[in-house]
């Protein structure tokens, strides 16, 4: 769902989409380098998101909301550690971001 709305926004021009493998594969990688700060406490022995940033960017930012849109997901999914959180933020945004460079490739008529 995400990487259709940034795949429209790129469209739409709100985030330029990288046009050749080689752009893609350095905006891929600053994907990958993002780094969040998350602190989610118990309240009534339940996990909660009391706050959630980017403190290392991509410089793309509609890409570096995912990460924390993922979190609030994952929170809803009733995680029963944060080590359990971290895990679901972690694969659920590495998803999202690899659907993003697919989408790019595609739009670009990279196959690979």
């Amino acid at each position: 769902m995400i990487a259709i709305a940034l795949l429209a926004a790129a469209q739409a021009g709100g985030l330029p989409a990288p046009v050749t493998e080689e752009e893609i594969i350095v905006t891929a990688r600053k994907m990958q380098w993002i780094e969040v700060d998350m602190k989610a406490p118990r309240r009534n022995g339940v996990l909660t998101i009391a706050r959630c940033r980017v403190t290392k960017p991509s410089g793309h930012a509609e890409l570096d909301a995912i990460p924390c849109g993922v979190a609030h997901e994952c929170i809803a999914d009733a995680p029963a550690s944060r080590k359990l959180l971290a895990r679901c933020v972690e694969e659920r945004s590495q998803g999202r971001l690899d659907a993003v460079a697919a989408a790019w490739r595609q739009a670009a008529g990279i196959v690979r």
